[in-house]
């Protein structure tokens, strides 16, 4: 019995440890800004970029593609718990994000996405199965421990 439980206690370990990727941030490429409480995620030509998002904040929050009242931004609301990141791909030339989270009723409010988020543009380009990941703008990896 003692063997079983320590084989599926190494099993767990190696597929919990495998199952995290890591990947190299850039400090000299500076191709995102803040700017009214949003963060701005911009490139040139529609090159493929990859971001980490981390929450630095102690709350949950949700990154939600920034858009004027009353227009839909589908698909691209992703909550994020504290210390957790996620990766997004991007092609668009800019792209605005808003931080937003919900009270106890339900209510949305805003956040200054500077003072909730780190950002850095990978190095490293993710890959899936020895393939670079697809072109376009989506979230590659999403609320990471």
């Amino acid at each position: 019995m003692k063997k079983y439980l320590t084989f599926f206690a190494c099993l767990f370990i190696i597929t919990t440890v495998q199952a995290t990727p890591t990947y190299t941030c850039s400090n000299n490429i500076k191709s995102f800004s803040f700017k009214n409480n949003q963060l701005i995620l911009s490139g040139k030509n529609n090159n493929q970029r990859f971001y980490q998002l981390t929450n630095i904040s102690n709350q949950a929050f949700w990154m939600d593609m920034a858009v004027h009242p009353g227009s839909a931004s589908a698909g691209w609301g992703s909550q994020i718990h504290a210390g957790h990141y996620s990766i997004v791909a991007m092609t668009n030339p800019s792209f605005a994000f808003s931080c937003t989270y919900f009270d106890k009723n339900y209510q949305v409010h805003p956040l200054n996405c500077q003072k909730v988020l780190s950002v850095c543009q990978l190095q490293t380009i993710p890959q899936r199965d020895g393939k670079p990941a697809p072109q376009g703008s989506y979230w590659v990896f999403e609320d990471l421990k």
